[in-house]
Order: C-alpha cells, then structure tokens, then sequence
C-alpha cells in the first residue's frame, strides 16, 4: 500500500516539474518574442529621424544619451553622426531607450542639454 502511494507521489512531482520546465520555456519564449518586437519597432521609429537632428537616450553605463543626425537604421544598429564633425557613433537598437527631435529655443538655435 505505501509503495502505491510513493508512486503516486512520484508521478504528482515529475507531472508539476515538466509542467513548471513547460512554463518557465513559454516565458521566455514570451520575453525573446517581445524584444524582436521591440527592437523592430524601435527600428521603424529611428527611420523616420533619419536626416535629422536627434537625442537618443540609451541604457549604458559610459554615456546615457548620443546626440547627432541620424544617417541610418540597419539591422539591429542606428549610425549617429555628431553635429560639427564627421565623427560617427554606432548604438544597438536593444540599449535605446527613446529617441527625440534635438531641442531648439526660439530662434532655432540648438540648447544645450546637461545629462
């Protein structure tokens, strides 16, 4: 008689195991289907600045935002290029966290943005 119930008991634990395995699998899945979208998206986003004066904010440890005239949008990376100088800045579209149009006062001059 005990040894039926230890065999149910050890099925009830590999039938909640496989089942957590089977959940823990669909969230991730989940979350990987969530970051394609968002970094295509973001990608949709980043084309309509192209040619234009913008502040990216990202997520990073170095500097948190780029600012520049955005020359294009491949793939998963967004190339930047500074205002006065032909320097580049190449930033992965899974780090940005938004993007604007660079801020001007009144007669159209760029502000100066503190971080």
């Amino acid at each position: 008689m005990q040894g039926a119930y230890f065999i149910f008991l050890l099925l009830f634990i590999l039938i909640l195991a496989s089942r957590k395995k089977k959940r823990r699998m669909t969230a991730a899945a989940f979350i990987k289907n969530r970051r394609k979208k968002g970094k295509k998206i973001m990608g949709e986003i980043l084309n309509a600045f192209i040619g234009k004066e913008v502040v990216i904010y990202t997520i990073n440890d170095q500097s948190s935002m780029v600012s520049g005239v955005v020359e294009s949008v491949t793939d998963n990376w967004v190339t930047v290029r500074a205002f006065d100088s032909e320097e580049r800045q190449v930033v992965n579209l899974e780090y940005v966290m938004r993007v604007r149009e660079y801020p001007r006062d009144k007669n159209g001059k760029r502000k100066v943005i503190f971080d």
